[in-house]
């Protein structure tokens, strides 16, 4: 009974997810990072979907509405499965986009370095906490070689995306805090990622398309979401149609448009009027879960049950044991 009172009254430290993950069998701590591009979006950056509302000046509120069409239906799925294999789970946004690194302006030779906050620079990374809520945030922070303003607002928008893609993720999953965002120009590394996060990595897990990534025992290999299921394609395909008629594209950005991938184009000339029009493509086979990661505790790195110093313990209380000084250290059961 007494020791049943003090884990009562210390539950705050025996209750800490290793502790519990002893109890439950589930691993304490697991952190899920999303890539972002094909992965947890439509498309690569939506395949220039939210670029071409930028583009003709409509309202970020506008951006930020169409990303949420845009995300994955497979990432709430995956994070209920680990929220079933973990005590505590952490969700960081970990995505390779090299202009965000290294912008290529067209009024230069060479790339230019984009340098912000200099505690956000790690090994060639961009680490951006969740605390950033906004680009002008971010240019706030801005201490790379100076910018032609052209370049600057285009950088901004760059950034307008990637927070916005960020956000969009969070609300989707339900998240209660703004996850942070990795960004890379090169490879990925899980373990050392998290670790430069503060965030424990032995259970980390990271979800991308990338099949040069396939072998790492840290990856989750996923299908690259081409396209969407036809309910979700119709409402994007509706929504650009109502916030920037297909008919009403300037110029410039029809032929921006017209000059991508054909994989990745996102207009098209309608078989039948000849008319231009929003491009999204049919999913040719139903969308497949992600694969399940199947965290499992790692027994030889289980932690003691914890001890408890108390001041008020007395010798005559079970299992307890003398401590420095009048303090004497009570043992949980095993």
């Amino acid at each position: 009974e007494r020791i049943l009172q003090t884990r009562a009254l210390a539950g705050t430290t025996l209750a800490s997810p290793r502790v519990r993950a002893l109890e439950s069998g589930k691993v304490p701590h697991a952190v899920v990072m999303l890539d972002l591009d094909k992965t947890s979006l439509y498309g690569n950056d939506g395949n220039d979907l939210p670029l071409s509302l930028q583009w003709q000046d409509k309202p970020h509120s506008v951006v930020e509405q169409l990303y949420k069409l845009l995300v994955s239906p497979n990432i709430r799925p995956a994070l209920n499965l680990i929220h079933g294999q973990a005590e505590e789970v952490t969700v960081t946004i970990y995505t390779r986009r090299p202009q965000v690194v290294h912008y290529t302006s067209p009024h230069r030779q060479e790339p230019v370095r984009l340098l912000f906050n200099a505690a956000w620079h790690q090994g060639g990374q961009l680490l951006l906490p969740g605390h950033v809520k906004t680009a002008a945030d971010m240019m706030r922070e801005y201490s790379g070689e100076a910018l032609l303003t052209e370049e600057r607002r285009d950088v901004e928008k760059i950034l307008e995306r990637l927070l916005a893609a960020r956000d969009a993720v969070a609300s989707e999953l339900g998240l209660s805090y703004t996850p942070s965002v990795v960004v890379t120009a090169t490879g990925k590394v899980v373990e050392g990622t998290a670790a430069a996060l503060g965030l424990p990595g032995e259970h980390a897990v990271l979800f991308d398309d990338n099949t040069d990534l396939a072998s790492n025992a840290k990856v989750v290999s996923v299908e690259p979401l081409n396209s969407l299921p036809e309910h979700q394609r119709q409402r994007v395909l509706a929504f650009m149609q109502r916030h920037l008629p297909a008919e009403h594209l300037t110029e410039d950005l029809r032929e921006f448009l017209l000059g991508a991938h054909p994989a990745e184009c996102s207009v098209r000339t309608n078989a039948v009027t000849h008319a231009l029009e929003w491009h999204v493509p049919a999913p040719a086979t139903p969308l497949k879960l992600w694969a399940n990661p199947g965290l499992r505790p790692t027994r030889n790195a289980l932690p003691q049950r914890p001890c408890l110093a108390l001041d008020w313990a007395t010798s005559t209380r079970p299992r307890a044991r003398a401590g420095k000084g009048s303090a004497l250290i009570l043992c949980a059961a095993a």
